[in-house]
């Protein structure tokens, strides 16, 4: 078990966290290779987003310290509607670059585990570019193994790289 940092708290994101979580988000854009979106967005164009996702089923969580928040997680549906994956979701993080290394990845992904067994589900999915090596070997070290690749298919701005899969049976 990963040993908290002072005055660290998860918590269920409210409306109110919108604009920090679409402020981190933002950055994972601007810096690219953490994420296939090329634009900004605004907190009103995520507000449907955060309406979709922030529910029991599935939940946006926002990470804290000292009461400023530093990372966010959510679940999100395996395709949707199709009951055969209803206990199956995909996990997802992000974490404000000045955070980064301070062992956020792994507090996060203790509670996402914990979280997702509390909702009953059996497989953990994470969808990530495979340049992403930071956030691959964090998913390693929590027992997520590389189910799939897509070589190639996504094209940022300066690069193109490929899809990884991978996942965790819980």
């Amino acid at each position: 078990m990963t040993k908290k940092l002072p005055n660290t708290e998860i918590r269920t994101a409210q409306i109110d966290d919108l604009h920090e979580i679409v402020d981190i988000y933002n950055q994972a854009i601007t810096e690219g290779g953490f994420t296939a979106d090329l634009t900004t967005f605004t907190v009103n164009q995520k507000e449907s987003w955060f309406h979709s996702y922030n529910t029991s089923q599935y939940g946006i969580y926002v990470v804290t310290i000292n009461n400023i928040i530093v990372s966010y997680f959510y679940f999100s549906p395996w395709r949707s509607g199709r009951e055969a994956f209803q206990s199956v979701a995909e996990v997802s993080f992000y974490i404000n670059k000045n955070y980064r290394g301070r062992g956020i990845g792994n507090i996060i992904l203790e509670d996402a585990i914990s979280k997702a067994k509390e909702k009953k589900f059996e497989t953990l999915l994470a969808i990530l570019l495979d340049i992403n090596t930071r956030s691959k070997s964090l998913l390693v070290k929590h027992g997520f193994e590389t189910v799939g690749h897509i070589p190639n298919i996504a094209k940022l701005k300066n690069t193109q790289c490929g899809h990884l899969f991978m996942a965790k049976t819980l």
